[in-house]
């Protein structure tokens, strides 16, 4: 989940995902629906996204319920989800503040964040071939 971006709501906002329940104190910016979702929901949709073009997708509730409030295909989502982590490992500039300020303990080496890089990028253009085979099927 790439540049995730943290926000504040107001008081009695609730997540679209999960209206029925309070929520948790920490929302992030979904870039598909332009606005907050609480952080439990956007790690379950990211993750539901990327299972998208999976015979079994995970998180099939969920996928339905971005159906609903986007009034697009779940994998229109998931293509634009897929070319934005790609677009994000990329840039240089994102692979250099990582390797100044490693996220993960134990600090890995450099050449050990550039393969990671590395790997994500290869892994996400996977992806992204299914999906886009996916969207094929479904026109």
């Amino acid at each position: 989940m790439s540049g995730l971006k943290w926000v504040d709501v107001p008081d009695g906002y609730h997540c679209p995902f999960c209206p029925d329940h309070d929520d948790e104190d920490f929302f992030v910016w979904d870039l598909i629906l332009d606005q907050p979702i609480c952080h439990g929901c956007s790690y379950d949709l990211y993750f539901a996204l990327l299972e998208a073009g999976e015979e079994n997708p995970i998180g099939t509730d969920l996928l339905n319920r971005l159906e609903e409030l986007t009034g697009k295909p779940f994998v229109e989502s998931a293509l634009s989800l897929v070319r934005n982590e790609i677009a994000y490992l990329e840039k240089e500039e994102n692979l250099q503040a990582e390797i100044a300020h490693p996220k993960e303990i134990p600090v890995p080496t450099r050449s050990e964040i550039e393969r990671s890089w590395q790997e994500k990028t290869d892994h996400f253009k996977s992806v992204l071939v299914k999906l886009t085979k996916l969207a094929e099927e479904k026109k």
